[in-house]
């Protein structure tokens, strides 16, 4: 009995984490997806522009960056705080400045 209740939190644990994983996978293709259609409509021209330029752009275009998906992907992990901790967490590093790593699964594609 005792085993059935620890392989129980086991499980949810590990159920937490895939969906974290799958959640943070998806907001990437997503965003990679959106990225290319924009680039190839003509509505994001990434040709002759400097790197910073191109983070403010992203940012008002409404992609994520990568540290906001990763604080999307451990706000799933933890689902025994309140519901209010989580989007905290999202919202905290959606305020934070963004560095040029947090896109560079947008603009490290070959694109240019």
């Amino acid at each position: 009995e005792d085993f059935c209740i620890l392989r129980r939190e086991v499980y949810v644990k590990r159920k937490n984490y895939l969906v974290g994983t799958l959640t943070k996978e998806k907001e990437v293709l997503s965003n990679k997806a959106r990225f290319i259609l924009m680039v190839v409509r003509g509505e994001l021209e990434l040709r002759g522009r400097k790197k910073a330029d191109l983070l403010v752009e992203l940012r008002q275009l409404g992609f994520k960056s990568m540290r906001e998906m990763n604080a999307l992907a451990k706000s799933t992990l933890h689902t025994d705080p309140a519901p209010a901790d989580s989007g905290d967490a999202v919202a905290q590093a959606s305020c934070a400045p963004s560095e040029k790593s947090d896109y560079d699964y947008l603009l490290g594609m070959a694109l240019w």
